[in-house]
């Protein structure tokens, strides 16, 4: 599984997992959260978009790391899971649990629309 972590605020972090996020991966994922809540990084966005796979391991990290960025007045969103993962977290009503942003929304490139409408 491959992890990349970014910081586009203060208080928040973006982390981006690839490949499958199973009970192999899930140390490694949960130490990057406590380190993350520790630093104050207490908003964390897990982007899920290249996740082909998910286990009860790896859900159970999740909800740790909810409970733990809650306490710490944060939160952490699921970005654009997968449909695999998207399916796991509607059948074990994760999807109630957490935020969810399903759709990547594309930033419109004004300037090449007007240069092709003038």
């Amino acid at each position: 599984m491959a992890l990349a972590i970014t910081f586009p605020e203060k208080s928040k972090s973006y982390v981006s997992l690839k490949g499958r996020f199973d009970a192999h991966e899930a140390d490694r994922v949960a130490a990057v959260f406590a380190g993350l809540l520790a630093a104050g990084k207490t908003d964390i966005e897990l982007d899920l978009s290249e996740t082909v796979f998910i286990d009860s391991t790896a859900l159970a990290e999740l909800v740790r790391a909810m409970k733990r960025a809650r306490e710490a007045e944060g939160d952490v969103t699921i970005m654009y899971p997968s449909q695999p993962v998207q399916i796991i977290l509607e059948l074990t009503a994760f999807d109630k649990a957490f935020t969810i942003v399903s759709e990547q929304r594309k930033d419109l490139d004004v300037s090449a629309e007007i240069a092709s409408n003038g």
